[in-house]
C-alpha cells in the first residue's frame, strides 16, 4: 500500500495500490518540482475561526473551481491582519487542487510554482555576486508556469529593485 499518496484515503482501487500508478508519479512529480515546502506538500487541514469564515468559504470555492480561476487568467491576494490563520496552507490547497485537475496527461511538466518572497529576493541578491544555475531555473519556471504562489509578499518592505523584478 502506498499511504503516501495523496489520495489514498479517496483512492477507488487503494487495494491494488502500487508506487506505478501513474497518478501517484504524476502528482509527485507535480509536488516535488512545485517549490512547496514538506511541510506543506501533504494533506493539511483548516478550520476557520468565525471571523474568517467568510473568507474560507470563498477560497474553498475557488480550490473547487480552480482550473477555470488559472484558465481565465484571475489573480487571487489573500490577506489578513491575523497571523496563523491558514494563508499559506490555502495557497498550498489551491496548487494542490490545481494539481489534481491537471494530472492527467500532463507528462510530467512543471505546471505550478510556490515560492516564499523574502527567501526568494534573498537568493536573487546573493546570485548577484554569486550566479546561481538554480535560480536561473527557478526564474524560468516563473515566466512559464500556470499557476504561482507567492507567499509573504507583505510581510517585507520590497525594494525598487524587488519590485521591478517581481513585475518582470
Amino acid at each position: 500500500m502506498n499511504d503516501k499518496c495523496l489520495f489514498f484515503d479517496i483512492c477507488q482501487t487503494k487495494e491494488n495500490c502500487s508506487i506505478d500508478c501513474i497518478r501517484f508519479a504524476e502528482m509527485t512529480y507535480l509536488i516535488n518540482h512545485s517549490g512547496l515546502p514538506k511541510n506543506l506538500r501533504g494533506r493539511n487541514q483548516l478550520f476557520p475561526d468565525t471571523v474568517d469564515y467568510s473568507a474560507f468559504v470563498e477560497l474553498a470555492e475557488v480550490k473547487d473551481d480552480i482550473l477555470n480561476f488559472v484558465e481565465q487568467g484571475k489573480n487571487l491576494y489573500i490577506y489578513s491582519t491575523n497571523t496563523g490563520n491558514g494563508k499559506t496552507t490555502w495557497l498550498s490547497k489551491l496548487l494542490k487542487s490545481y494539481f489534481n485537475q491537471i494530472w492527467a496527461g500532463n507528462g510530467f511538466k512543471t505546471r505550478g510554482y510556490y515560492i516564499d518572497l523574502p527567501i526568494f529576493f534573498i537568493d536573487l541578491k546573493e546570485a548577484i555576486d554569486n550566479p546561481s544555475d538554480d535560480l536561473d531555473e527557478q526564474k524560468e519556471f516563473l515566466q512559464n508556469v500556470d499557476l504561482l504562489c507567492i507567499d509573504s509578499l507583505s510581510a517585507i518592505n520590497v525594494s525598487d529593485f524587488e519590485l521591478n523584478y517581481l513585475m518582470y
